[in-house]
């Protein structure tokens, strides 16, 4: 079993998550359901772990995130998943991501939907950033100029937290699939280093 830790604004119930292992907490923004339904489709053997560090309007907290860090180190996840971002950068969190870095968890975040600049965590070398592409599959996305690794991040069908389907687009989405992709090849091989994985994106 492959153990992902989303740190996110939670994921709701949907009957599509009736046969997958997740842990639920209230999700009363969406995304972090939009963010579940994209990974476990993709790695339907996975357990998931939801840290909620988003409130309602998509907001966060350096010391929410810093928790769930901290939680998700405990539990030696084997990955960590933040499909969010932030333009500022918090040393704590840099600290707690390099602490997992060292522990072997491999780490992904969303690049972010900017036209000028990528964000935090994905900026950090001890993360996979994960930039979008548009419906071909080839096109860098707009707003999406910087990353490690790119993959569609355009319309995208997933689960929202009124147990309903919803078509998502952005560099979160595209970093959901990353997560799914890398969780395969974890279940496949083993337990990778984060500079193997990369060979294998």
């Amino acid at each position: 079993m492959v153990n992902i830790a989303i740190l996110d604004t939670g994921c709701s119930p949907h009957d599509y998550f009736n046969d997958k292992n997740i842990e639920f907490i209230e999700d009363d923004n969406g995304h972090g359901t939009q963010i579940n339904g994209i990974v476990s489709s993709l790695a339907p053997f996975s357990h998931i772990i939801n840290f909620k560090i988003a409130d309602e309007k998509g907001q966060s907290k350096a010391k929410y995130v810093n928790n769930a860090l901290i939680k998700a180190i405990e539990l030696n996840v084997d990955i960590i998943l933040l499909a969010i971002g932030s333009p500022t950068d918090f040393k704590e969190v840099h600290k707690l991501i390099k602490e997992a870095h060292k522990q072997g968890i491999i780490i992904i975040s969303a690049s972010g939907n900017s036209r000028q600049h990528i964000y935090y965590p994905a900026s950090y070398k001890e993360v996979i950033s994960v930039g979008a592409l548009l419906s071909d599959n080839k096109t860098k996305a707009p707003w999406s100029q910087s990353a490690d690794i790119y993959t569609i991040g355009y319309n995208i069908a997933t689960t929202t937290n009124d147990n309903d389907w919803f078509k998502a687009t952005g560099t979160s989405f595209a970093s959901a699939i990353i997560t799914g992709y890398v969780a395969q090849l974890i279940n496949d091989k083993g337990k990778m280093t984060h500079t193997k994985i990369r060979k294998e994106l």
